[in-house]
């Protein structure tokens, strides 16, 4: 994920239902048994995490199943910080960030930021754009001390609506980015791209 400052915590979207959540890094709880590892508190929202649990598993063995995918902006800050803060090793990663490098004719110096890759490359319409911006501004505005703001909002459970929506306001369009990317990759390329994502990833 990616942003001025992006909150310690992972948000997904699910691209069937039209569903977010937020995976609450913070009140991650160790347990003993082998099989509550890791328990996830979540906080809720209308707009389901990706790789969200389908088997009836807890959330580590989903994020660390090579066989159910997990599409992250730039993963190495979140997966450094799974890692060392939880133990928890991501794997079946796609990391955008590359996927978009491999979509170009020239691939050039520079990185492209998830805004501009949203801005850029997702189909929406108007009003989502629209609304997708405006929500990003109003934000800001919880973290800017210029306007009052503050970084410890982040911690203040239950998380406002307001907090809430920031987090979801760019990885809700992640499948929409994950198709165009994808449909625009050889196989050949998909591969590498995959391949470079876990590279990346472990580069922690």
């Amino acid at each position: 994920m990616s942003g001025v400052q992006e909150p310690t915590g992972a948000v997904g979207t699910d691209k069937d239902r039209g569903e977010s959540e937020i995976v609450d890094n913070h009140r991650v709880k160790k347990e003993q048994s082998p099989s509550q590892r890791n328990t996830f508190d979540r906080e809720r929202n209308s707009a389901h995490i990706w790789s969200r649990n389908n088997y009836g598993q807890d959330s580590s063995v989903d994020f660390e199943s090579d066989g159910i995918p997990k599409v992250f902006f730039d993963v190495r800050n979140d997966s450094a910080a799974m890692f060392h803060q939880y133990q928890v090793e991501l794997a079946g990663i796609y990391d955008l960030e590359v996927m978009e490098v491999g979509t170009r004719a020239r691939p050039g110096k520079y990185l492209a930021g998830l805004a501009k890759c949203i801005s850029r490359d997702v189909p929406m319409t108007p009003f989502e754009k629209a609304n997708w911006r405006a929500t990003k501004e109003r934000g800001k505005t919880l973290f800017s001390l210029q306007h009052g703001g503050s970084y410890e909002v982040i911690n203040a459970r239950p998380l406002s609506k307001e907090v809430v929506e920031y987090c979801v306001q760019d990885v809700q369009f992640l499948p929409r980015l994950w198709q165009t990317y994808s449909r625009a990759l050889t196989p050949t390329l998909r591969q590498k791209a995959q391949a470079e994502s876990q590279t990346t990833k472990a580069m922690m």
